[in-house]
């Protein structure tokens, strides 16, 4: 039996806010760890970058939350560090080592894991290749196995701007009427081998909301705050962890749980 004076963790799930965190109409509830899920702007410049970390200072320091986790997604072109002139690329560099750095509460992760409030973290940034090949962090599907076959086993929260395929990554509908699906099928084996407590992730505006698989413990949530017409109407994502377990989930979409 759990202590009852053992507290839950609280954990403020959000992704894809692209520039506009300031104009969420939905308030946001205390919380110990914020999770980004990357797409925190729109073109990763630097008053975009500016603009996220002030407020994530702000959060901190007034005490909404006490930890932010992030991870870039493929709006975040500065953190990739494509530039070819090599002095672009320093002052790239530069920009995201700002960011890393600006607050000892803020956990940057690109391909890495940290523990915070004794939960294991890991975050990825990369996405499959869209139509579009100057996004950032982004990689056809059979390099993708490769970046995620590196996420640890023993990770209790998974943080990735990717959705797995087939759970939350439900996008437009095609010519044929099937619904496309945008998300990563290395993820999600990865993630199935994996097994964290929670998953989140963003990307895909539409996907977004809470789902769990048959046989399976992990919590998949697609955070995305953006609306697929880039509004930040969507409702971020609460959930209380207790000894690593879910206990609540408070989400505007709760879907049912996917037996694929």
């Amino acid at each position: 039996m759990v202590p009852a004076e053992v507290p839950a963790l609280r954990l403020l799930c959000i992704s894809d806010t692209h520039d506009l965190q300031q104009g969420m109409p939905h308030g946001l509830p205390a919380a110990d760890i914020l999770v980004h899920a990357g797409d925190s702007t729109c073109q990763g410049r630097r008053e975009e970058l500016e603009s996220f970390t002030a407020w994530l200072h702000a959060l901190i320091d007034g005490g909404t939350v006490r930890h932010a986790i992030v991870v870039a997604g493929n709006h975040e072109m500065s953190l990739a560090l494509r530039a070819k002139k090599p002095a672009v690329l320093a002052a790239q560099q530069r920009l995201k080592d700002d960011f890393a750095t600006s607050h000892a509460a803020i956990h940057y992760l690109e391909d890495k894991g940290t523990e915070v409030a004794g939960l294991r973290f890991y975050g990825s940034p990369w996405t499959s290749c869209t139509g579009e090949s100057t996004w950032a962090f982004q990689l056809p599907e059979s390099q993708l196995a490769e970046r995620f076959s590196a996420i640890p086993a023993g990770v209790d929260v998974l943080v990735t701007h990717s959705p797995p395929l087939g759970l939350c990554d439900n996008g437009d509908v095609d010519a044929d009427g099937r619904q496309r699906r945008w998300g990563s099928a290395s993820l999600r084996q990865r993630a199935e081998e994996v097994r964290p407590v929670l998953h989140v992730f963003g990307h895909i505006h539409t996907g977004h909301g809470v789902v769990r698989t048959k046989g399976c413990r992990t919590v998949f949530v697609n955070a995305a705050v953006c609306d697929e017409d880039y509004k930040p109407n969507q409702k971020p994502v609460l959930v209380e962890l207790l000894h690593s377990a879910p206990v609540t989930v408070d989400a505007t979409t709760s879907k049912a749980d996917s037996p694929s």
